[in-house]
């Protein structure tokens, strides 16, 4: 018998490497010294590859994009283990990433616009509940009773600084008809009762110096129960 050696050749793959002109000589030294054979330098691409490289390469920078900003909406980062083989993940078509990508973007985007959302109604209803319970503690008021406008008479719940309300106190005064004055740690809540001719007299004050009309709802409900209501929300919008 003969003996034979039969050689079977490796399978080969066509791979374009692009890289700048500064790196080409490093390139092509690194592509030998892995064992890649038949390296042959490209020429200028056409004007029709060129403008198809463009285009992937924005695309790819859109998509790097909308990943930095899902990163920017996590808080606290965790080290998780990836649903599929990333090999699998490497070989899907580009378009199918890109669709996946821009949909999970879309998708947290939302729910952080919802969080937003929660948590600003939070932080309003909150306030409220801190500036009404010593209100509430003066007697049975109902909402539309601290927010009221008449024909002659409106009234209002003012939030401001002690300092300020030290400095404007006189004017305040004259403004209004009746008011109650609450300390409350370094602010002064003040219900004011006052004549419809003097609410420009108000606004221009309000104009002037750090003071905030507290934004009441116009509802029928006690400010007792208001406030009843308000802690069991508070605490169904922080579950949620």
């Amino acid at each position: 018998m003969i003996p034979l050696i039969i050689n079977k050749p490796e399978s080969m793959a066509k791979v374009r490497v692009i890289t700048t002109k500064d790196y080409s000589e490093k390139t092509t030294k690194t592509l030998h010294r892995i064992g890649v054979l038949h390296v042959e330098e490209g020429k200028e691409l056409k004007p029709v590859d060129r403008q198809a490289l463009e285009s992937e390469q924005r695309s790819v920078k859109e998509l790097l994009t909308l990943v930095d900003n899902v990163l920017g909406y996590i808080p606290r980062r965790e080290r998780v283990a990836v649903g599929e083989d990333v090999e699998v993940i490497y070989t899907k078509p580009f378009n199918e990433i890109s669709d996946e990508v821009k949909a999970l973007y879309n998708k947290i985007d939302k729910q952080h616009q919802r969080v937003v959302k929660l948590t600003d109604e939070i932080k309003q209803l909150g306030e409220l509940k801190k500036y009404l319970e010593p209100v509430g503690e003066l007697g049975d008021f109902k909402l539309k009773d601290l927010n009221f406008s008449g024909s002659h008479i409106f009234s209002r719940v003012l939030v401001l600084p002690s300092e300020v309300y030290d400095a404007f106190k006189a004017r305040l005064e004259k403004i209004v008809l009746e008011s109650v004055v609450i300390p409350l740690e370094n602010e002064v809540v003040l219900y004011s009762i006052a004549r419809v001719k003097q609410l420009k007299m108000l606004d221009i004050l309000i104009g002037e110096a750090e003071i905030k009309i507290l934004q009441i709802p116009d509802d029928d409900l006690s400010v007792k129960d208001f406030l009843e209501e308000s802690k069991t929300k508070i605490q169904s919008l922080e579950n949620e």
